[in-house]
């Protein structure tokens, strides 16, 4: 098999452990991308490590949790050093839970918009420096399609990722010039640890290695936007023409117990 060929020698990649952040580090490791990867699970970096290496690459394992941001300026800056530059950085470091909003411990909505919103853009920031620096640069970040509209028993997650789409469209005007893409990715269901746990529907659902050679190939077309998958993606913008009040009708019908 031929191996994959990308324009940039090194990444950063957040939650890297599983699910869509390991399928995307084995698949640049193919590509002899050198790597920085970070997650809570250091046992689970150390196996993509070693996987890595009989690929033909080499990557650096920075445990650590998101949760708190500091914590991503350390890993910016371990990872630059162990590297000596980042070309790529995939912010990907994602938890969610469903649950009428009642239920829903309020530790859980803090660490989904610690980790989801805060995490990611401090990541961001803390690599932006570098690439400004060097002149160039791709910033990925791993939204979702539940971006678009609040939804029932989504309203942390919802939230979460719609500040992590604001904040990526306005650093995309702003670094623009300086030679440093970014990219909004928002992906619906994929099959990946995380959404394992859920009881309801998840139309579309996708195999993690479907979503990370789509994910790919946005971030090597520069897509500043990627919705994925297409139906999904048209659904959800479609829905997010639609009035508040029709909306609001609409979307009730699915909720349990209501008619």
């Amino acid at each position: 098999m031929t191996s994959p060929s990308f324009p940039f020698s090194t990444a950063l990649i957040t939650g890297a452990s599983s699910g869509i952040g390991r399928a995307l580090a084995l698949v640049l490791a193919q590509g002899g991308v050198r790597l920085a990867l970070t997650a809570r699970r250091q046992s689970e970096l150390e196996d993509i490590v070693r996987m890595a290496r009989q690929l033909g690459s080499e990557a650096f394992i920075f445990p650590a949790d998101l949760s708190r941001p500091a914590e991503a300026f350390r890993v910016a800056a371990e990872a630059e050093n162990g590297l000596g530059r980042i070309d790529l950085l995939i912010a990907n470091a994602g938890v969610g839970k469903t649950a009428p909003l009642v239920n829903l411990p309020w530790e859980d909505i803090e660490r989904m918009m610690m980790v989801n919103a805060l995490g990611s853009m401090a990541i961001i920031r803390a690599v932006l420096p570098g690439m400004i620096a060097q002149g160039s640069g791709v910033i990925a970040g791993i939204s979702s399609l539940a971006a678009y509209r609040g939804m029932p028993f989504s309203s942390a997650y919802s939230a979460s990722k719609a500040a992590l789409s604001t904040f990526l469209e306005s650093m995309r005007v702003e670094t623009r010039r300086q030679g440093i893409s970014v990219i909004d990715i928002h992906p619906g269901y994929i099959r990946t640890p995380m959404t394992a746990v859920n009881k309801h529907p998840m139309p579309f659902l996708m195999e993690v290695d479907r979503a990370a050679s789509l994910i790919l190939r946005a971030i090597l077309r520069k897509k500043p936007v990627y919705d994925f998958p297409w139906q999904m993606g048209w659904l959800l913008r479609i829905a997010r023409l639609l009035p508040p009040s029709f909306f609001d009708r609409v979307v009730e019908r699915s909720v349990p117990g209501r008619r």
